[in-house]
């Protein structure tokens, strides 16, 4: 790449990094591997910029290298056969300096190739990682689509908003902040034609499942969440037939019909969502799907007619069991929203998977049995406890810092279920124990394995249930 320009592509390869199941697309980051119920989830962002290549006439490929168990020398064989000249890397803070080392091994099959790196990473160390990883070439720091679009639209890289790039051997530029991106409904839909689509599938019954954006942004502030931060408090919402339309052609383009609805806040806009439930309704698409909600932007108007169109598992952030988390947090909530919400859940015949976090700087572990004994009072289908994992660029990033509660060396190498994180209170391998801990008091308890058992309708879901409860009982006992 020459100095302030991008060269035409002609060949371009997408990649997950062999680098573990993780989430890695916006304030999502960290291991799915150690989560009890969450799927295995579609590079969305990466499969989005695929289409937009595509489009372009550009030779195009996309590999998740963790979800096809491929390893660095299948990345390798990749690299030597395909010989792309654009390499984009989907990258996590967990995993950000495993997920870099790719460029050398780039750089090595084919000199001129350029490396690109998008995620929620570098919107703080943008610089530094251009600085540690001197064969990467350029990095987009947010509105991926966007900035996509443009770099194959433009080759002068100092006319594009929302980058860092090199341009020299010591001169690394930082263009300014891209606009938040409002035009969701002129992308293409996912480049599902690129992804192997059988190899995502739902925890409990093993079908096939993909996930569809239907908004992006969030207006609240949760200090240790990045989806306020990287939209700027803005809530941007897709077209509600346009996102029936990407379901209608998964249905029958694909065969998938297990849907998960991307949004940090699908239930905020009440009429948004009634309208695209009775549209999926009246096509008489028979699907099941789930979706994140909060505690306080669910009700009975909403969730009888979700339930109607096929939603039969509902996710809430419920955080903590205790008020005093709750408010110190900037969630916003109530206990008692937590307890209404289930219950309608439970109203309804839809599973909850209830969201619960450990470890913020002021708790003892009297706070986190209180969370824990709040999550079996509230008795939903399933429950994570996930240790507080600072995110640049979090509120929670800055607070911790300035407490010196964590080493910023280790953010790479750590999750939401490897505590790296402490408290005032607790040293971070007292947290990871007190996860252990949290998820054998909610899993293990007689009434609720009696309960669940009891649930299961066919071969498949036994399956599901009994892989699951064997990976969960390898962490959570026979692991130190």
């Amino acid at each position: 790449m020459t100095r302030n320009s991008i060269p035409r592509v002609k060949k371009a390869l997408l990649i997950n990094p062999p680098t573990g199941i993780c989430f890695r697309d916006g304030r999502c980051q960290g291991s799915i591997e150690l989560l009890t119920a969450q799927p295995e989830r579609i590079p969305l962002e990466l499969a989005y910029m695929a289409a937009l290549i595509q489009e372009k006439g550009i030779a195009t490929r996309l590999r998740d290298f963790p979800m096809e168990k491929g390893t660095w020398q299948d990345v390798e064989a990749e690299l030597i056969e395909f010989f792309p000249d654009l390499l984009i890397i989907n990258v996590g803070s967990p995993t950000v300096d495993y997920d870099l080392s790719v460029c050398a091994l780039a750089k090595k099959i084919n000199p001129e190739i350029i490396t690109l790196a998008k995620g929620a990473h570098f919107e703080i160390f943008d610089k530094d990682s251009l600085e540690k990883f001197s064969l990467l070439d350029l990095v987009i720091r947010h509105e991926v689509e966007a900035v996509m679009g443009k770099l194959l639209k433009v080759e002068e890289l100092d006319d594009i908003s929302g980058i860092t790039f090199r341009a020299g051997d010591n001169n690394i530029i930082r263009n300014t902040n891209h606009a938040i991106f409002t035009e969701l409904d002129t992308l293409p839909f996912p480049a599902r034609n690129l992804l192997r689509n059988e190899l995502y599938t739902r925890p409990d019954t093993g079908e096939s499942l993909t996930i569809v954006m239907t908004s992006r942004g969030c207006p609240y502030r949760c200090i240790f969440c990045l989806a306020g931060e990287l939209s700027d408090y803005n809530l941007v919402v897709r077209d509600y037939s346009k996102v029936v339309d990407e379901i209608e052609e998964c249905v029958k383009k694909h065969n998938i019909k297990n849907f998960f609805f991307y949004a940090d806040t699908f239930t905020f806009k009440k009429d948004w969502v009634i309208l695209l439930c009775e549209e999926i309704i009246k096509r008489g698409l028979r699907i099941k799907w789930g979706a994140n909600s909060r505690t306080d932007t669910l009700d009975e108007d909403r969730i009888k007619v979700m339930r109607a169109s096929g939603c039969d598992v509902i996710g809430f952030g419920v955080e903590s069991g205790t008020q005093e988390t709750l408010d110190k947090s900037k969630k916003g909530t109530k206990l008692k929203d937590a307890e209404y919400v289930i219950k309608l859940c439970k109203k309804y015949g839809i599973k909850s998977y209830m969201l619960f976090m450990i470890g913020f700087p002021w708790e003892t572990k009297q706070h986190i049995k209180e969370t824990v004994n709040f999550a079996i009072k509230l008795n939903g289908d399933f429950a994570d406890f996930n240790v507080v994992y600072p995110y640049p660029g979090t509120e929670m990033y800055k607070i911790a810092k300035e407490m010196n509660l964590f080493n910023e060396e280790q953010l790479c190498g750590h999750d939401i279920s490897r505590a790296m994180q402490k408290t005032e209170y607790l040293s971070t391998e007292e947290l990871t124990s007190l996860r252990k801990y949290a998820i054998r008091r909610f899993y293990l308890r007689p009434g609720y394995i009696v309960k669940k058992l009891a649930q299961i309708r066919t071969p498949s879901e036994f399956r599901g249930y009994f892989a699951k409860g064997i990976h969960i009982l390898k962490d959570i006992i026979l692991k130190k």
